[in-house]
């Protein structure tokens, strides 16, 4: 095997790492805005500034805190979600 695939395979890993987290960062978002736990968007940031770095190899280290805070949110999680009004159901 060439160092040019492994390379390739490499930087083609890193983009989807990134690519996965970004959207898992908007779900994250998502979830803050709608529960009040604004800790969820602290978790969203390390994740995704985590998975930048994780190409210097520091991002490990991130990743392993978002994961840590990311049990303390949903531990935090209110037992209802405040309402803003009447929810209509789609069927």
């Amino acid at each position: 095997m060439s160092f040019g695939a492994i390379s390739i395979g490499t930087i083609l890993a890193a983009g989807l790492m990134i690519l996965g987290v970004w959207f898992m960062k908007q779900s994250h978002d998502m979830i803050a805005e709608e529960t009040g736990v604004g800790m969820f968007h602290t978790v969203a940031l390390l994740y995704f500034v985590g998975a930048i770095l994780m190409i210097v190899m520091i991002g490990m280290l991130l990743i392993l805190i978002a994961a840590i805070l990311e049990i303390v949110a949903f531990f935090s999680l209110p037992d209802e979600v405040p309402g803003r009004g009447e929810a209509s159901l789609a069927i």
